[in-house]
């Protein structure tokens, strides 16, 4: 006998099993006693494992699609399997999401098991639901070295828990419910903190000189609580920084021009701080956006004939930006889709009869876009639940006698829809809670007197 040995050459590729074939050919001295060809096989013995997560564009943090990160194994996969991985990202394990699927979990590692015969192990990211106004968050995967393995997906994997949460209009206190802000004639201003429509926490917060005037609340510094904007009867704007009824910041921003108005305000740039939008006599739209009481950006977007007058601010189409809704004095409805400064779409909504007037801009539908509230002279409210610049439904609310008049949309009872506040001739107030477009709780609150006014929320 004579023997050839065969080495197979160790690596970590995993491959289809190969072959090494002899033949015996003729020769001198002998005859060919095996003709056909003898064939052994080096068999694969390498496992290789990659990660991927879907959806790769994130999930809402209180949708009910969850992040789902694979691991698929090729190569052998007859037996069990475990895999190490190292955590991270921006999200915080236990308190921004939860996890099933792994052997074991941390803030930091974690390992998962392949069954015997499978090919793929999954985890499943589900986002905790709050409400809190927060940047997008992301969980990231990488695989790490180990036991009868090597990593085939040597990049991080990150999955983004997308941000689905608004800042609450006037909400002084954080808590996701609007609250209205009261003025007096003598200069005095008040909070009364809502809780649906009960009165939680009435405050006096100072007397102000009447040379002042609120321009508007907002929130300037992204702590999720209504600040207050000034402006001076000698052109100077200030803030009032607030927490519930404290003024934690009173500073003076800039003094300008009176020809300018403060037409309305909003985030613009989608950074959670509220920006202004600027009006001057001659038409000339301006935005200061804002960081606090520091303005960041100014910049002159457009010179509009005065015919048109800006109506106020809403987030049309759910980009988390401030649009801008206009109207005529021909009755035109139009709508500016703005990015920052930019204006990415205007468009013509309808012409409507001046006999209605434009009364609130608030998501009455709870899909996170605006819809237009509207009052006719004879007391009618009707309601615009819209998509961008197209009107999903038109309907009408009710009628209502003219001694009441709407004050101010908001969010009182922190369901994420819009309510209507209403005030009467008398002093009297009133809330009704709106659910999808549908006024389903009328309720009166306590009565003011005349001398006071509601400073917000107003359109």
């Amino acid at each position: 006998t004579a023997t050839v040995t065969i080495d197979p050459t160790t690596d970590t590729t995993v491959e289809v099993d190969e072959t090494v074939a002899l033949t015996l050919a003729t020769g001198v001295g002998y005859t060919v006693g095996t003709a056909a060809t003898v064939t052994g096989t080096i068999l694969n013995d390498d496992t290789q494992v990659t990660l991927a997560v879907a959806p790769p564009t994130g999930v809402s943090e209180d949708g009910t699609t969850n992040l789902v990160y694979t691991f698929t194994r090729s190569g052998v996969t007859t037996n069990a399997l475990t895999v190490n991985y190292g955590v991270g990202g921006t999200a915080t394990f236990s308190t921004d999401y939860t996890q099933t699927g792994t052997a074991t979990f941390t803030a930091t590692t974690g390992t998962i098991t392949f069954a015997a015969g499978a090919s793929t192990a999954t985890i499943t990211v589900d986002p905790t639901t709050d409400a809190t106004v927060e940047a997008d968050e992301t969980v990231a995967l990488t695989l790490a070295t180990g036991i009868g393995y090597t990593v085939g997906t040597a990049a991080t994997v990150t999955g983004t828990i997308l941000n689905d949460d608004k800042i609450t209009r006037n909400d002084f206190g954080n808590d996701q419910k609007a609250d209205i802000l009261w003025r007096n004639n003598n200069g005095t201003v008040a909070l009364w903190q809502m809780n649906g429509v009960t009165i939680s926490a009435p405050n006096i917060v100072a007397n102000v000189d009447n040379t002042w005037t609120i321009a508007g609340t907002g929130d300037f510094n992204a702590d999720a609580k209504s600040d207050i904007l000034w402006r001076n009867t000698d052109g100077t704007v200030a803030l009032w920084q607030m927490d519930g009824k404290n003024i934690t910041s009173p500073s003076v921003i800039a003094n300008v021009d009176n020809t300018w108005k403060v037409a309305s305000i909003g985030d613009f740039n989608a950074d959670n701080k509220t920006d202004i939008l600027w009006r001057n006599t001659d038409g000339t739209v301006a935005l200061w956006q804002m960081d606090g009481k520091n303005i960041t950006s100014p910049s002159v977007i457009a010179n509009v004939d005065n015919t048109w007058k800006i109506v106020g601010t809403g987030d049309f189409n759910a980009d988390n930006k401030a649009d801008i809704l206009w109207r005529n004095t021909d009755g035109t409805v139009a709508l500016w889709q703005m990015d920052g400064k930019n204006i990415t779409s205007p468009s013509v909504i309808a012409n409507v009869p001046n006999t209605w007037q434009i009364e609130g801009i608030d998501d009455f539908g709870s899909d996170g876009k605006a819809d237009i509230l509207w009052r006719n002279t004879d007391g009618t409210v009707a309601l615009w639940q819209m998509n961008g610049k197209n009107i999903t439904a038109a309907s009408v609310i009710a009628n209502v006698d003219n001694t009441w008049q709407i004050a101010g949309t908001g969010d009182f009872n922190g369901d994420r829809t819009g309510d209507i506040l209403w005030r009467n001739d008398n002093g009297a107030n009133a809330i009704w809670l709106i659910n999808n477009g549908t006024v389903t709780t009328p309720s009166s609150i306590s009565g003011a007197d005349t001398s006071w006014n509601i400073a917000a929320p107003i359109i």
